[in-house]
Protein backbone atom coordinates (compact mmCIF):
# COMPACT_ATOMS: atom_id res chain seq x y z
CA UNK A 1 0.00 0.00 0.00
CA UNK A 2 1.41 3.39 -1.01
CA UNK A 3 2.23 5.99 1.65
CA UNK A 4 -0.58 8.36 0.63
CA UNK A 5 -3.08 5.50 0.59
CA UNK A 6 -2.03 4.51 4.13
CA UNK A 7 -2.34 8.13 5.21
CA UNK A 8 -5.84 8.37 3.70
CA UNK A 9 -7.01 5.20 5.48
CA UNK A 10 -5.62 6.46 8.80
CA UNK A 11 -7.32 9.85 8.36
CA UNK A 12 -10.62 8.34 7.23
CA UNK A 13 -10.82 6.04 10.27
CA UNK A 14 -9.69 8.53 12.92
CA UNK A 15 -11.92 9.30 15.90
CA UNK A 16 -12.66 12.08 16.43
CA UNK A 17 -12.69 12.94 12.74
CA UNK A 18 -9.64 14.78 11.48
CA UNK A 19 -11.64 16.55 8.76
CA UNK A 20 -12.67 20.17 9.26
CA UNK A 21 -14.90 22.55 7.34
CA UNK A 22 -12.51 25.51 7.16
CA UNK A 23 -8.85 26.44 7.34
CA UNK A 24 -9.58 28.52 10.44
CA UNK A 25 -11.03 25.45 12.15
CA UNK A 26 -7.88 23.52 11.18
CA UNK A 27 -5.64 26.23 12.65
CA UNK A 28 -7.71 26.25 15.86
CA UNK A 29 -7.40 22.47 16.16
CA UNK A 30 -3.63 22.66 15.68
CA UNK A 31 -3.35 25.29 18.41
CA UNK A 32 -5.56 23.36 20.84
CA UNK A 33 -4.20 19.86 20.13
CA UNK A 34 -1.10 19.77 22.34
CA UNK A 35 0.90 18.63 19.30
CA UNK A 36 -1.35 15.75 18.23
CA UNK A 37 -3.08 17.37 15.22
CA UNK A 38 -1.67 18.76 11.99
CA UNK A 39 -3.19 19.69 8.65
CA UNK A 40 -2.34 19.84 4.98
CA UNK A 41 -2.85 23.31 3.65
CA UNK A 42 -1.86 25.97 1.20
CA UNK A 43 1.64 27.09 2.15
CA UNK A 44 0.92 30.84 1.97
CA UNK A 45 -1.85 30.46 4.58
CA UNK A 46 0.35 28.31 6.79
CA UNK A 47 3.25 30.77 6.55
CA UNK A 48 0.89 33.62 7.41
CA UNK A 49 -0.46 31.65 10.40
CA UNK A 50 3.06 30.86 11.60
CA UNK A 51 3.86 34.56 11.74
CA UNK A 52 0.54 35.60 13.28
CA UNK A 53 0.21 36.05 17.04
CA UNK A 54 0.57 33.90 19.10
CA UNK A 55 3.22 32.46 16.71
CA UNK A 56 2.70 28.91 18.00
CA UNK A 57 2.63 26.88 14.77
CA UNK A 58 5.28 25.66 12.34
CA UNK A 59 5.73 24.05 8.93
CA UNK A 60 7.51 20.74 8.91
CA UNK A 61 9.99 19.71 6.23
CA UNK A 62 9.70 21.11 2.71
CA UNK A 63 6.54 21.66 0.61
CA UNK A 64 4.92 18.40 -0.51
CA UNK A 65 4.38 19.49 -4.11
CA UNK A 66 5.32 22.26 -6.49
CA UNK A 67 1.91 23.76 -5.66
CA UNK A 68 3.39 24.83 -2.32
CA UNK A 69 1.34 22.82 0.14
CA UNK A 70 2.78 21.81 3.48
CA UNK A 71 1.78 20.34 6.85
CA UNK A 72 1.11 22.61 9.81
CA UNK A 73 1.72 21.38 13.36
CA UNK A 74 1.85 22.97 16.77
CA UNK A 75 5.37 24.11 17.71
CA UNK A 76 7.14 21.36 19.62
CA UNK A 77 4.99 18.60 18.12
CA UNK A 78 6.67 15.17 18.32
CA UNK A 79 5.80 14.60 14.65
CA UNK A 80 8.42 17.00 13.34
Amino acid sequence: MALYEKLWHQMKGAEPSVFVSSEQEAVSRVRESDGTYGFFGELNLIDFTNNEYPCDTMVIDKPLTSKAFGIALQKGSPYR
